[in-house]
């Protein structure tokens, strides 16, 4: 599996990336092959598998989790709150599914524009069958096409998973 940065190393995305709004926010999800998502923003009345929020001081991504095997959406998996001053300093503030725990740290590599291209995250999982550290790089559209598995979770930047994160009543 090949890993993708685009664009500065993480040590002066700072200085090159002043900000991020919803609209870089949906783009990244629409690049990730994951544009209902963004298309159901702000509509409470229709269950969706996450949503896009700014309250002014940065972007919040919050994901659901789905399996084939589920009637419903898991619940919430992870909270990503991403200041808008700056962009590097991302970070997970919330991630679970089931028995196993993730913890991430997430720096933002921009491409050239204002629109990041890539996200590094250093991943800790500790997975069901036992301990296990992992610290990987991965791009956005693997972060948001991530999928539970019986040891923890598959990492792929094919857009055919994104189809696994998918709307409550599509069950």
């Amino acid at each position: 599996m090949a890993w993708l940065l685009i664009g500065a190393t993480a040590a002066n995305a700072a200085d090159m990336i002043t900000g991020i709004g919803v609209s870089d926010a949906r783009s990244m999800l629409e690049t990730a092959g994951l544009s209902d998502i963004s298309d159901r923003t702000g509509d409470p009345s229709y269950p969706s598998v996450g949503g896009i929020s700014d309250d002014g001081f940065g972007v919040q991504i919050t994901l659901h989790h789905c399996r084939d095997t589920d009637d419903l959406c898991g619940g919430v998996w992870f909270v990503a709150y991403i200041p808008s001053t700056s962009v590097a300093n991302a970070q997970i503030i919330e991630g679970s599914l089931e028995r196993s725990v993730v913890g991430m740290d997430v720096q933002v590599i921009p491409n050239v524009g204002s629109v990041p291209a890539a996200v590094e995250i250093s991943t800790f999982i500790l997975l069901e069958h036992g301990a296990s550290e992992e610290i990987v790089p991965v791009t956005l559209g693997f972060l948001l096409s991530v999928v539970s598995e019986t040891k923890g979770f598959m990492l792929s930047d094919d857009p055919a998973h994104a189809d696994l994160w998918r709307r409550d009543d599509d069950n």
